[in-house]
């Protein structure tokens, strides 16, 4: 067997050590979300962030994200986890594919339109290009972020039971719409929904059973266990 030329391995690292800091994932990466209240605290936080492996001793970890609900601060968030698209759309008006896609088709029709016009691909179109992405990604940023603050402002006042309900709906909207598709139904069943409050604590709103509650009336108790 042949040995491998060092120049070649050298490369290889260099690659992998890109491919690390990059955004990409495998497809076995995961997730963990940390939320509630502590023992000081008067308003909830959150804490997640996306894991990827373990590389040289190391967790490759991804888009970790710390909000803190205060008075002084953001005073509402809706975060979507795992699955997005469908809770994007309903928080921004667009989801991520949809805007990649939209990015793509603005590139091309710029690029095409410049080259009709007498210009060149490696010079005018180029740079009219890159203009053009950075205007619409600042613009759909701009209306993204008036589209969450509009929902943000009534969420405010939402009851517990209408953020429950708007948290079921957004799993089904999720569910819906993987059903009723072509792709991969990865979302559907019951739903559970729960509420965690400073003075209440953690409350079930829905919780799906294995067992029929009409048949097994014990288990409505507030102090039965399971």
């Amino acid at each position: 067997m042949e040995e491998i030329a060092e120049s070649v391995l050298i490369g290889i690292g260099r690659l992998m050590f890109c491919l690390l800091k990059s955004e990409t994932r495998s497809q076995a990466y995961t997730g963990l979300v940390f939320a509630g209240l502590g023992s000081d605290d008067l308003f909830p936080s959150l804490e997640s962030v996306e894991l990827d492996g373990v590389y040289f001793g190391q967790a490759r970890t991804l888009n970790s994200l710390s909000i803190d609900i205060d008075r002084a601060g953001p005073t509402s968030r809706i975060v979507p986890f795992a699955q997005t698209d469908m809770a994007e759309r309903f928080i921004h008006g667009i989801d991520r594919t949809f805007e990649r896609g939209l990015q793509e088709l603005m590139s091309d029709v710029v690029g095409s339109l410049v080259e009709r016009l007498g210009g060149n691909a490696t010079g005018n179109s180029a740079a009219l290009v890159d203009e053009t992405l950075t205007t619409l990604r600042q613009s759909l940023s701009e209306l993204k972020d008036s589209a969450e603050a509009k929902l943000n402002s009534v969420v405010n006042h939402m009851s517990r039971k209408e953020l429950g309900e708007l948290a079921y709906s957004l799993v089904e909207l999720t569910s819906r719409k993987r059903r009723y598709s072509t792709e991969i139904e990865t979302v559907g069943g019951p739903i559970d929904v729960a509420i965690l409050t400073k003075n209440e604590g953690f409350i079930w709103v829905k919780r799906k059973h294995y067992f029929d509650l009409e048949l097994n009336p014990r288990f409505r108790s507030p102090k039965a266990q399971y």
